[in-house]
């Protein structure tokens, strides 16, 4: 198995790896950072698996809820390149402003609510130690 991986990651041309930053262009009208910097040997497998994660035929969400959820972790994980990245797609889906906002919306609730459960916790803790 191990020897089979090795032979796949290798088999990565220069070509394939052009059509792969074509298809980039094509879905996020750039080619995102992490695909810019990766070494040569990273970017067809890294790409292989994000592209099976989001435009899988058999997957059960649509490419848009997709997109939505990926705007939704990138806001609540504060990475603003990837929040723009992943906004630009969403439009360039069909996706509208409202529908954006209305992710970004409940995405930054949650992760308030998780920075409050923590640091509550942690100051509940705190004082009960101090008892």
């Amino acid at each position: 198995m191990v020897s089979k991986l090795k032979t796949i990651r290798e088999k990565f041309s220069d070509e394939d790896l052009k059509e792969i930053d074509s298809i980039l262009l094509k879905v996020y009208g750039e080619i995102p950072f992490i695909y810019e910097t990766l070494p040569k040997q990273f970017k067809g497998p890294f790409f292989i698996k994000n592209d099976a994660l989001f435009r899988s035929p058999s997957s059960k969400l649509s490419e848009k809820e997709k997109e939505l959820i990926a705007i939704s972790a990138s806001v609540a994980l504060k990475c603003t390149h990837c929040q723009e990245v992943h906004i630009k797609s969403a439009l360039n889906m069909g996706l509208s402003i409202d529908e954006i906002k209305e992710t970004i919306l409940i995405s930054s609730a949650i992760a308030e609510s998780s920075s409050l459960a923590i640091a509550l916790r942690t100051l509940d803790k705190i004082e009960k130690s101090e008892d």
